[in-house]
């Protein structure tokens, strides 16, 4: 039975790894400065996509395990 990475768990893996890297370059660049408001927009974007993804990828695996079973 074939379990290996979707292209769903593939894209969630490069959201969450650019969302996060956005995360840590808005706290360390925009806080406090005039692009705040439209870098605090991208940073909330980039979450709200990984997170849609992660649960889209999730039930994509859980399909698949219960075929399995």
């Amino acid at each position: 039975a074939d379990f290996s990475a979707s292209f769903a768990g593939k894209l969630k893996m490069v959201l969450q790894c650019v969302a996060i890297g956005w995360v840590l370059l808005y706290l360390a660049a925009f806080v406090g400065t005039d692009h705040a408001l439209w870098a605090s927009w991208v940073r909330d974007v980039l979450n709200w996509l990984a997170v849609l993804v992660t649960i889209a990828s999730g039930g994509i695996y859980l399909r698949r395990a219960f075929q399995l079973l």
